[in-house]
């Protein structure tokens, strides 16, 4: 299947940068959405979700710096890769955009090349972070999915250690007297109840531990536990 194209979403209210813009990004296969202002710009980064916005500071507002504030305040739209291309060249302009959350700040007039590289270059970093997050959200998965099946397996264990052992106890004691009932009561019991221990150590080692899985295990101790107390009555 194809893959999308990425989305680039232009601001300014200067129509000839915007068609420069769209020249340029067109150019390299990029889909280019514009506007005018910032409430239509806001407007269509929400409807949009672009890859990547390209945003002046002087125009209509919210101007650049109020859409910028604007953005980080919503989730959906806090960490689309952001980049300032204005006209206000001064080092505290720059700054500011920066310290906004923009991921890079241009000036006008600006070079195609250079104005291509740095847009890919932003794209780059957010494509890594973004796989680096998701490498590390499943590694916090798998801890926790750990803990959890390990906290399980302990659960499953304790009862059915507990059923062994009055088990082994108990018919020893009932069938003192009788070695051979004693023998075959035993032998029954403890080869059921070790099947189980065998099942949740298998489901243990494998990893692969579900609520269906669960609830059949303690269904087969309850039968185990309601044949111990027939065979002792």
């Amino acid at each position: 299947m194809k893959a999308q194209p990425i989305t680039v979403v232009a601001i300014d209210d200067a129509e000839e940068v915007l068609v420069y813009l769209t020249l340029i990004f067109k150019k390299v296969g990029y889909r280019v959405l514009t506007a005018e202002n910032g409430a239509a710009g806001l407007r269509l980064i929400e409807q949009e979700q672009p890859d990547i916005i390209l945003c002046d500071i002087m125009m209509p507002p919210p101007n650049g710096f109020e859409l910028r504030k604007i953005l980080s305040r919503n989730p959906a739209t806090a960490t689309i890769p952001f980049i300032f291309l204005s006209a206000r060249s001064a080092r505290a302009d720059k700054i500011s955009g920066i310290e906004m959350g923009a991921d890079d700040y241009i000036t006008k007039p600006f070079d195609k090349e250079e104005l291509l590289a740095r847009v890919n270059a932003v794209l780059r970093r957010t494509t890594r972070s973004y796989q680096q997050g998701l490498i590390e959200a499943q590694t916090e998965i798998e801890q926790i999915r750990s803990t959890i099946l390990s906290k399980t397996n302990e659960e499953l264990r304790n009862p059915l250690d507990k059923v062994l052992a009055a088990l082994t106890l108990t018919l020893t004691e009932r069938f003192a007297h009788d070695p051979r009932q004693q023998k075959r009561f035993i032998k029954i019991a403890l080869d059921s109840a070790y099947s189980l221990h065998t099942l949740v150590e298998k489901m243990a080692s494998s990893g692969e531990l579900n609520q269906e899985q669960v609830d059949a295990f303690l269904d087969q101790v309850v039968d185990l536990e309601n044949d111990f107390y027939k065979w002792v009555e």
